[in-house]
């Protein structure tokens, strides 16, 4: 590109993304794995720190999976959560994670839900809400981003971004969003993006897409 001085920032003392291969042994020390290494020591095993779930979003690497005859590594939207919602030694997938945030939240009257969907039985109302809540997210990404599904977004006016001014969290709670709060604490710490409280709101809203969060509500209708 004609650069001839560049300064390249890292957060660690390694240059790359989060996408990293370390060697450990059976004690889970650092080891090397040379050409012979596993014929010297069987315990040094390489584990890939790389992508551990697809979300619908990738769409270049479900087509590439697919031309090559390969198999996807974990099925879209694979998701594993441990919280005080689950015992001891057990997981929660997102869907089922979800529906159980919101029930909390129905009884503790942190939601205030219509009449209508008092009425519907627990999950139901639940899976309700988050829909209802997706809705709207969705429509206020798309006025303040538009379409980012294919392509950069365009160049934010000083409006947007003086809205987007602050923390993904803070935004979050302006907006009044409490249940995609909580998916996204969950979805942006988990695929190495860090934490919602210190990622920017631009940066958050263009990884938790219109299209990552129907995908989500998909797989509360169909889990």
């Amino acid at each position: 590109l004609g650069y001839t001085h560049v300064t390249v920032f890292e957060k660690t003392d390694r240059i790359g993304g989060k996408a990293f291969s370390v060697q450990l042994d059976e004690n889970g020390e650092p080891c090397e794995q040379g050409i012979d290494a596993l014929s010297r020591d069987s315990s040094c095993i390489a584990y890939d720190l790389s992508a551990a779930s697809m979300h619908h979003g990738f769409h270049a690497v479900q087509v590439l999976l697919g031309e090559y005859g390969l198999r996807a590594p974990a099925p879209v939207g694979a998701s594993a959560v441990r919280s005080n919602l689950t015992a001891a030694g057990t997981f929660l997938g997102i869907d089922a994670f979800l529906i159980r945030v919101t029930e909390q939240y129905i009884d503790r009257k942190v939601l205030s839900p219509p009449a209508w969907v008092n009425a519907l039985a627990p999950s139901l109302a639940a899976a309700s809400l988050l829909m209802m809540e997706a809705r709207r997210y969705n429509s206020l990404h798309r006025s303040l981003l538009w379409d980012v599904s294919m392509s950069l977004p365009v160049r934010p006016t000083k409006d947007v971004l003086s809205q987007l001014a602050l923390s993904l969290r803070d935004f979050l709670k302006k907006n009044n969003f409490v249940l995609l709060e909580e998916l996204l604490v969950v979805a942006l710490s988990f695929a190495g993006y860090g934490y919602i409280d210190t990622i920017p709101a631009y940066h958050g809203l263009l990884y938790a897409t219109p299209e990552l969060i129907n995908g989500f509500m998909q797989e509360i209708l169909n889990p």
